[in-house]
């Protein structure tokens, strides 16, 4: 069997301030996503800075089904979810973004999925938990794209058969500044 994975991928980096007004800390995030057989991509990621507190949010949707409303309230539900946990928190921007699609009259009153919102502040901790994972971000930890191509990549080679579903992964990094 032979796989082609065609996958978008986008790298951002700030400079962030760290606790107590001092510079010095980067953030770079990396994402990556490909749409699985069926062909529309309802997956969707965003990031989002906030220079203000030094933090940088990123949401991932794994949107249910392929159609446009789905596509469409994925979008939504990011760019909505990590523009408020920069902000406010990460509970507060997940929260938010599934009021959006919560009225019953709207467009997307069909529309199901699961998110996952991050938000990551200087000299806070960062855990991974997931064995593969842990082996992959140590193989990769210097290089945020690769991780996140590396992770979409994984995702297609652990699919069970031809029918795959779609796979998006945002990678956060923070290091001290050059």
């Amino acid at each position: 069997m032979t796989c082609t994975i065609d996958t978008t991928a986008a790298s951002h980096t700030w400079n962030l301030c760290a606790p107590g007004g001092a510079a010095g800390l980067t953030a770079t995030v990396a994402t990556a996503t490909r749409a699985g057989t069926p062909g529309l991509n309802c997956d969707a990621s965003a990031v989002a800075h906030y220079a203000t507190a030094g933090t940088v949010a990123a949401a991932v949707v794994d949107g249910k089904g392929t159609s446009e409303a789905t596509a469409t309230a994925a979008w939504l539900c990011t760019e909505t979810a990590v523009q408020l946990a920069a902000r406010h928190g990460a509970l507060t921007g997940l929260l938010t973004a599934g009021q959006l699609l919560a009225d019953p009259g709207s467009k997307f009153v069909e529309v199901d999925g699961v998110a996952a919102v991050a938000v990551v502040r200087p000299g806070s901790p960062t855990t991974v938990v997931h064995d593969r994972l842990t082996v992959l971000v140590r193989e990769h930890q210097r290089d945020p794209k690769a991780l996140a191509d590396t992770l979409v990549a994984e995702a297609a080679r652990c699919a069970p058969s031809d029918d795959r579903d779609d796979a998006t992964a945002v990678v956060i990094t923070v290091s001290m500044a050059a």
